[in-house]
């Protein structure tokens, strides 16, 4: 049986049921730790998304733009120390390791908690996840940012300075 551990979370009070609903859900699922180890794919782009969820290139440029400003709007600090990360060095494959210390993590298990924002943001703009992540052989978590998607995203920063 597993451990527990007792955790206390602030939250909107009157968000209270969506939280109940997504914790709920959350425990009906397979730990993360059981999750088969794959080698990395070709390419980021090839996660498993839903039909309707659009890809970082389906749209025209302004609307691409558009919807990377705002996912970016949308993210914590934290999370957009993680995209800046990824999109300082497109192509690279960033481990949960090399992240954890990039944003100050205390291990590279808190690095999945960053990125549990990027799930929610993409879909209120009905998008794929801008970057691909694995699980590599002896388990390490890794997470690269195509060079195109990392160039949208560094013009959407640059939009937003201005």
């Amino acid at each position: 049986m597993d451990e527990w551990l007792q955790v206390q979370v602030m939250i909107p009070r009157d968000r209270i049921g969506e939280f109940h609903e997504m914790f709920g859900g959350w425990l009906q699922q397979p730990s993360r730790q059981n999750l088969p180890i794959v080698h990395s794919p070709e390419s980021a782009a090839e996660q498993r998304v839903e039909p309707s969820e659009k890809s970082w290139s389906d749209g025209s440029p302004e609307e691409l733009l558009h919807d990377a400003r705002e996912f970016y709007r949308s993210l914590s600090p934290t999370a957009k120390r993680f995209l800046n990360h990824l999109v300082e060095a497109p192509g690279h494959q960033a481990t949960a390791n090399e992240l954890a210390q990039e944003l100050g993590r205390p291990s590279p298990n808190s690095v999945a908690g960053v990125t549990a924002s990027f799930g929610f943001q993409r879909k209120a703009i009905n998008r794929q996840l801008p970057y691909g992540g694995w699980r590599a052989p002896g388990g390490a978590t890794t997470y690269l940012l195509e060079p195109e998607v990392a160039d949208l995203f560094r013009r959407a920063r640059e939009v937003r300075a201005h």
